[in-house]
């Protein structure tokens, strides 16, 4: 009997803990259960999954270039060309940005690219102020490194083949105190093929789940001479500058 009663005494006290711990966890005010907020769960951190994007990028940039003369018969000095200057100017490109292995990219795009130069000088009674603007169809290719997040660092390595369109020559000049000026557009004497090495490096931040935008630095190098083999000059163009774009994730 005895042993009954200690076996009773033992179930109360257990039914009375575990009604106890069920206080402490909820309270109950007018019916209504509050919850303890130690055991609310934290809200999911977004996951970028995205595997592809279009993007649209503009790209002021300032641009110049080496000069040196051809190996003969067919160099000359440089003459004023040695007292040309850099000058800025716009490239624009759009693609798609896709995903290889984790948060490795390749970017595939086509564009319009310029870069260009400046002269200024005096010859008798007439002072020159000149320009030339060395256009082309680019297809720049990038090996990109994205970091997660909705606020991102990007980083990219690549090339960009380019197909030649024109150059623009403008001109300014003075003469008897008469401000004149003419544009020339030039297509002969020029390599047809291009190549530029790139490289680039900046911030993404995502503005929702249909868009972002980026910004940064890019350099690019022209690897061969915008002039063919029988010009006087070596002209190979290097540029610094922006980008500035916005990505739309499709997949």
């Amino acid at each position: 009997m005895k042993s009954k009663l200690m076996t009773l005494k033992h179930i109360n006290v257990v039914t009375l803990l575990l009604f106890a711990n069920f206080s402490l966890s909820q309270i109950t005010t007018g019916g209504n259960v509050i919850k303890d907020p130690r055991k609310e769960s934290l809200p999911e951190k977004r996951v970028d999954t995205t595997n592809t994007e279009f993007y649209f990028q503009f790209s002021p940039q300032f641009t110049f270039r080496t000069l040196e003369e051809s190996p003969a018969p067919f160099g000359k000095e440089l003459g004023r060309r040695a007292s040309e200057y850099g000058l800025w100017s716009n490239s624009i490109s759009v693609g798609m940005r896709n995903r290889i292995h984790n948060n490795f990219f390749i970017d595939f795009g086509l564009g319009f690219s310029s870069n260009k130069e400046g002269n200024q000088y005096q010859s008798n009674d007439t002072s020159y102020v000149t320009s030339r603007s060395y256009r082309h169809f680019a297809v720049p290719i990038k090996f990109s490194y994205i970091t997660g997040g909705d606020l991102s660092f990007y980083a990219s390595v690549g090339f960009t083949p380019k197909a030649f369109f024109n150059v623009l020559y403008t001109e300014e000049y003075t003469f008897q105190n008469a401000p004149r000026d003419r544009e020339v557009v030039e297509d002969q004497g020029y390599s047809s093929f291009l190549v530029d090495l790139t490289a680039a490096s900046g911030f993404r931040l995502r503005m929702s789940d249909g868009f972002g935008i980026y910004a940064g630095l890019e350099a690019r190098r022209q690897l061969n001479s915008n002039y063919s083999d029988q010009y006087p000059y070596i002209r190979k163009a290097y540029a610094l500058g922006f980008n500035l774009g916005l990505y739309f994730p499709i997949d």
